[in-house]
Order: structure tokens, then sequence, then C-alpha cells
């Protein structure tokens, strides 16, 4: 049994929303057959040009916990920072557009908080949603307080899921007392930065072994390498500064240790669009050399399963000189698009 204080809680759900047409019903209708609910949802129509904008005035008509607003094209952070504005629940959460949720998604957040009143973000699983299987990735349960807030991070990173946004619930208060958002001027990780930097005011997380979020997975994975090198090196810059900043408050040192792979793996995303985004010879090595200066003693913690990732720790390890290691990464990028152009043909 929920406690009566927590059973009333008003949870915010925030959904940014652009040209989502094809899945709105399916998102929308998820979130009215919750098994808890007391929510508000809070659609926010970002310039959309399909019929999304009138799909959400047509359920707000239907249904007073539906708020909608509707703003110029400004991008999803945009949209959920001002989710964030309009919110007056206790706590909040967000959703994607593309995506849907289980019945009892809201109430495995509910009843992990009446558990545990005193923690300030309750974590769940995620199921990913391909074209041919589903993964259901369901963490450990547990409750870390403010000693161990960092140890908990780390228990999640194992299954890699912490950098997602659908799978947390904030308290409001907190988000708005410290003014947080999400940074307008990346597109890339800037979720896990959000949770990061809302750690800092964090007296605890529990996690939930369940998981009742489906998230479409899109495409073939590729979206990385259209990104360019300075955008995923920012955003991979400012994750680390958050989580240093964590770490100058908290001793863990499996945080540290974490901090250092996961620094290690988003730099071999701004590696890889170094070499698939125009750069001259010189440019590229100029930022293996700066790279290796900095982060070579990081290599280590990094042991990875994918064959690239695989490659380019082989080499940025290997006595090889720095023109070397480029001229073989210029000719597998170089090779790759030519197969990729064959096959098209």
């Amino acid at each position: 049994m929920l406690s009566k204080e927590i059973k009333n809680i008003e949870i915010g759900i925030i959904v940014p929303v652009y040209n989502a047409q094809q899945s709105l019903h399916r998102c929308i209708d998820s979130i009215l057959i919750q098994s808890y609910s007391n929510f508000k949802l809070i659609l926010i129509d970002d310039g959309s040009e399909d019929d999304s904008l009138m799909i959400c005035r047509q359920y707000q008509k239907h249904d007073s916990r539906i708020i909608v607003y509707s703003q110029n094209n400004s991008g999803v952070s945009t949209a959920r920072n001002k989710g964030i504005e309009l919110c007056t629940s206790p706590y909040l959460c967000f959703t994607d557009s593309d995506d849907y949720l289980e019945p009892d998604y809201l109430q495995n957040f509910v009843e992990s908080a009446s558990a545990s009143p005193d923690v300030d973000m309750v974590f769940q699983g995620i199921n990913r949603i391909f074209t041919d299987r589903t993964e259901r990735i369901i963490p450990n349960k547990g409750v870390y307080l403010r000693k161990r807030l960092l140890d908990g991070i780390s228990d999640i990173n194992q299954y890699s899921i912490f950098g997602y946004i659908c799978t947390k619930m904030y308290r409001t208060e907190i988000i708005k007392r410290h003014h947080l958002r999400f940074n307008k001027n990346i597109s890339i990780s800037e979720d896990r930065i959000f949770a990061l930097q809302y750690l800092e005011y964090c007296n605890g997380l529990s996690v939930i072994n369940r998981s009742a979020y489906n998230y479409i997975i899109h495409g073939n994975g590729l979206t990385a390498y259209k990104r360019s090198y300075q955008e995923i090196k920012q955003a991979a810059d400012i994750n680390l500064q958050c989580a240093q900043h964590l770490l100058s408050m908290l001793q863990s040192p499996r945080f540290e240790n974490d901090t250092r792979r996961m620094y290690i793996i988003s730099s071999f995303g701004y590696l890889t669009a170094l070499f698939t985004t125009p750069h001259s010879f010189k440019t590229q090595k100029a930022e293996i050399s700066d790279y290796l200066h900095f982060y070579a003693a990081w290599l280590p913690f990094y042991n990875p399963a994918n064959g690239y990732h695989k490659l380019i720790k082989r080499l940025l390890v290997s006595p090889l000189k720095i023109c070397a290691i480029v001229v073989i990464l210029r000719l597998y990028w170089s090779l790759k698009r030519i197969k990729q152009k064959l096959k098209r043909k």
C-alpha cells in the first residue's frame, strides 16, 4: 500500500512534440491508460509542420489533465525547458513522442518514492525496441543516499542506461530552485548532462528493478557520424566537467574510474567524426596529438566490444607515430565510403 501522502502526489509528464503525427496517438494513449492516474500531461509542440498540434488539441478537449503549448521550432531542449516552466506538479518526468509507456511506468516511480521518501531521483530500466527484437534492460534494485550517490550511478552505468532522460523521475522544486535547464547549444548527451547537474542537489537515488518505458530505436545507428567533431567533443567535455564537479564534492573511486571510461567511449565518437567530416590532415594530426597528451592514460579503462572502437584503441595505444595513425584512419574511412557507394549502385 502506498502512503496517503505519496499516493496523492501529482506527476508532470513533459512530452516534446515535433512532426510526430505517426506515433503521437500511441504515445499519448499509453500515458492516458497509466495505472497511476494523478498526473498532468504537458505537450510542447515545437513548431510541427504536420498534424501534431491538431492531435494534441483534440486530446486536450477530452481530458482536463492535458496542457498543450505551441512554440516556434526551437529544438527539443527548448521544448523540454518550456515544459519545466509550465510544470506545477511536485514531481516530473520526460517522455519522447515517438516512444510509448507500459501501464505501470508511473506506478513504478510512485511505489519507489513511497518506499524511500527521502530520495530526490527515482530510476527505472528501459525497453529498447528494435525492428526485429526488444531488449529489456533492468538494473539492480537499490537505494543510495548522499554519500553513496555516485556509487549508485556507477551501478546504473553497468547497463549503459543512465543517460536516457525517460528513465528518471525528478523533484520539480529542486529543478526550479537551482534553475536547472537543458543545454540548448548541444543536441547530443544533453539528457545525461542535465541529470548530472541535478545530482549536485540530490539527497538520494532509488533504483527500481523494473522497466516500463518503450524506447524506439530508429535507423542504423549512424546518426553520430553526421554530427560535427566540435559538437560531439563539446558534449563529451561538458559531461566530463559535470562528473568531475560531483567528484569534488563526493568521493567514489568507482565513479572516478567510470567517468574515465565513459569519457573514452564518448571521445571515440568525436574521434570518429574527426575522420567522417571534412578536416585537413594537419588538423587531424594536431587533434590526435592533443588527445593522446591529455587522455592516453585513460584508455585502459575502456575495453571495447565494437570492432571499430577496438581498431581506434589499438592504434592509440600502439607505438605508431601520429602521422601513421592518421593515415590508417583516413584510409579506413575512405574504403568504407567506397563500399557504401558500391552498395548503392
